[in-house]
């Protein structure tokens, strides 16, 4: 067999296979802890809470999402954990070494926006907070004048939060992780003070079969069920496809399953019982449904708790962002040109592009969000069933790490001129499908079921195009992935400052 082509186009130290493996079950938990906990998964329940379902309902669509959720990040986390290689490498088994970029730009893209909009939110969650604390911020915002559309007391705090979460995660992954230890386990208690808090001033026992919707929207209960169910694994999926970035990092398949575990099923459940109980317990107290949780706790009036428990959720808020919209796209733009760039260079990238998206001009339109989504899962849903397929089913967990980063033409996963057609033209099909699913009208009964559909149908056009397609075989004793040699790349390519 040719020998691996040394090659610095498709190799950094940020792309390597990890050495240190320091993310255990705890990490991976409390990742998925401060990815759960966030301002959009409390909105979920209190939307659905106002269209209809009932608590005990929504809890069980938490449950239900959260189990598929856990199946699937097993799944794409122990790739991970077997190359330990980022998402857009392990993008290049299925698409090739210069194909890979395809979904991992477009998937970078979506990310930078999304943590535009996120970054936005928190900014405006800390803008309620200091306007609840010191009500001349409001006159401030108010009456200071805009640029670009947006208030300069929102600049300076969006400005902020985007610096913060800069700081962060330009230190590395070893830095996010520390950061999400702190962050995911503070949350939680924030929220079960909360939730405590209005069981009292509820004063009574909160009835968790209760609906609050129209007399119809019960007869189509089952429907919302599913709808209710993959809105949740539509505002996770985006974690779920690069969770390799994180599990890369983990020592062994049990840390990737029980971090997985932990984080998902049986933390999912615990969070949808506490929102369930706040939505339900606020709507006793107050009358009304809160979607923003923070607005529930700038109403408790006690401006010390306001103070520490919102800045505590917008730190929850950063750590989703950072977890959900920035390793991502970090590891995607360094993916684009490794020689140039890292993956802290690559999160500067991201973060700067996110801001030049002018996010709050973006929110401010429905249909552009409506859009986001779609397109989320739309294309994520066909991306992962094509990299599932081609490595459990017609490769077998088989990997040849070092034509992984080597540009032969006759390499492992060169394809053609390094795009494997196959792959691309099934995504590009399931993809155009399902964002038909999702975005046209006529099949709005659907359009929440893009995820699955556009899943399943990438998984069906890639097994259809890629059946005779002949493997190469695996050097013996070279590349099973359980036993690759991490240090393979630092003495076989030159490594890139």
């Amino acid at each position: 067999m040719m020998k691996p082509m040394k090659t610095t186009r498709l190799y950094n130290l940020d792309l390597a296979p990890a050495k240190k493996r320091t993310w255990k079950a705890f990490d991976i938990t409390t990742m998925w802890m401060s990815v759960v906990h966030n301002l959009g998964m409390y909105s979920i329940a209190a939307g659905f809470y106002v269209l209809g379902m009932s608590p005990i309902a929504i809890f069980l669509a938490y449950i239900t999402a959260f189990l598929i959720m856990f199946v699937v990040s097993n799944i794409m986390g122990i790739m991970g954990q077997r190359t330990g290689v980022p998402f857009p490498v392990v993008a290049r088994l299925s698409f090739g070494i210069y194909g890979a970029n395809i979904p991992a730009l477009l998937r970078g893209l979506v990310a930078v926006f999304w943590y535009g909009i996120q970054t936005f939110l928190a900014a405006n969650a800390l803008i309620a907070v200091l306007k609840s604390l010191y009500p001349v911020v409001g006159e401030w915002q108010a009456n200071g004048g805009t640029f670009l559309g947006y208030s300069y007391v929102g600049w300076v705090a969006f400005l902020f939060v985007w610096a913060l979460q800069l700081m962060i995660v330009t230190k590395g992954m070893e830095r996010v992780r520390k950061f999400q230890n702190l962050s995911g386990p503070i949350i939680w208690g924030v929220m079960l003070v909360l939730a405590l808090v209005l069981l009292f001033q509820a004063d009574g026992p909160i009835d968790l079969t209760k609906t609050i919707g129209g007399p119809d929207i019960t007869s189509n209960a089952f429907a919302l069920f599913g709808v209710a169910v993959f809105s949740i694994i539509a505002s996770q999926v985006a974690v779920t496809a690069n969770i390799a970035d994180f599990c890369r990092f983990s020592p062994s398949e049990r840390s990737v399953r029980w971090g997985n575990f932990w984080g998902l099923p049986i933390n999912g459940a615990l969070f949808g019982i506490v929102a369930v109980v706040c939505t339900a317990a606020a709507e006793v107290v107050y009358g009304e449904t809160f979607s923003d949780p923070v607005e529930l706790i700038v109403h408790q009036g006690n401006q010390v708790f306001v103070l520490i428990a919102a800045l505590l959720f917008l730190g929850a808020t950063m750590a989703t962002n950072i977890a959900a919209n920035i390793v991502s796209p970090a590891y995607d733009f360094a993916h684009l040109f490794p020689k140039k760039i890292n993956f802290a260079r690559g999160a500067l990238i991201a973060s700067v592009l996110a801001l030049l998206t002018q996010p709050w001009n973006i929110f401010s339109s429905p249909i552009i969000i409506v859009y986001f989504l779609g397109a989320m899962g739309a294309f994520t849903g066909p991306m992962m069933g094509i990299i599932i397929w081609d490595y459990y089913r017609i490769r077998r967990g088989l990997v040849n790490m070092k034509e992984l980063y080597s540009e032969n033409p006759g390499g492992a996963y060169y394809y053609t001129k390094g795009f494997n057609m196959r792959a691309i033209v099934a995504l590009v099909l399931a993809s155009i499908v399902a964002a038909v699913i999702a975005l046209v009208p006529t099949f709005s009964l659907l359009s929440a079921y893009s995820w699955p559909i556009g899943f399943t149908l990438g998984i069906a056009l890639y097994a259809a195009v890629a059946a005779s397609y002949s493997v190469p075989q695996v050097p013996e004793g070279d590349e099973r992935a359980e036993v690759l040699d991490a240090e393979y790349p630092a003495v076989e390519l030159e490594p890139v400052n």
